[in-house]
């Protein structure tokens, strides 16, 4: 099973993917890579969505997951 951070890693590699097909459709100013990529980042979001729902992922979670990454790293770093 994937643990909440997981999760979050791999949806924002997702997004970082949609981002990169919407500026390679927008560069090449065509029409069906548009509409591709409008639907693309429309299914995306609905399966994310979906996706936190399910997990019981919330805006708080988010930021208690950040929070414990920053601790983590500040004690990797203060190790050093």
């Amino acid at each position: 099973m994937n643990s909440v951070s997981e999760i979050l890693d791999r949806q924002r590699e997702e997004l970082v993917f949609v981002r990169k097909l919407i500026d390679e459709a927008l560069q090449q100013r065509s029409t069906e890579l548009i509409k591709f990529a409008k639907l693309f980042a429309e299914v995306v979001s609905v399966v994310q969505e979906c996706e936190c729902r399910a997990y019981g992922i919330d805006n708080a979670s988010i930021d208690l997951i950040r929070l414990a990454k920053d601790e983590k790293a500040k004690r990797m770093l203060d190790k050093q």
